[in-house]
């Protein structure tokens, strides 16, 4: 697995501005809020789209076309909220630095977030993903967890030539 590696042990212990275990606190507090939030909104009943709650399961066709909706409605609002908080300098500041305080990236550190960057960037934009293309709350959870493992590997450190997604890119 070492040549596949982006970067050293080394530059990882030396580079990175928050230890492994301010990050792993971090993102441990986001998840459980992140936990938190959804258990309340499917719980209230409210934010459940109408016709979700059917014991007859969804096709797998309309499953398919409500992850396509919630993916392009979650990359657009993660690309826009990303791309504020990296031009306005106060949200840069006080907000977003701290993604960027690790600078050689390891898989758990993709979801250390600020809690507002992780409200604004990926609970309301999970909740507008969701509510929008009329997810099940057992099609979201597959949609939230396969945004996770999409987060983890982009953040992962590594370079797979034969990988779906990275041998689309020019290698490093």
């Amino acid at each position: 697995m070492e040549q596949y590696r982006l970067f050293t042990k080394e530059e990882e212990e030396t580079q990175n501005l928050a230890t492994r275990r301010q990050v792993l606190v971090g993102v441990l507090i986001n998840q459980a809020m992140q936990m938190g939030l959804a258990t309340l909104m499917f719980m209230s009943g409210g934010l459940v789209p109408a016709g979700s709650n059917s014991a007859q399961s969804p096709s797998l066709l309309r499953v398919v076309g409500q992850m396509a909706v919630a993916m392009l409605l979650m990359d657009c609002w993660e690309y826009f909220w990303h791309r504020w908080t990296h031009e306005n300098k106060f949200l840069y500041k006080h907000v977003h630095a701290m993604h960027h305080r690790i600078i050689v990236p390891y898989t758990y550190g993709s979801q250390y977030i600020h809690p507002v960057d992780a409200v604004v960037g990926e609970i309301l934009g999970g909740l507008v993903a969701t509510l929008v293309s009329g997810m099940s709350p057992r099609t979201a959870a597959v949609f939230f967890s396969l945004l996770t493992l999409k987060g983890l590997d982009d953040h992962c450190g590594m370079w797979f030539p034969n990988h779906p997604i990275h041998r689309h890119h020019l290698d490093p």
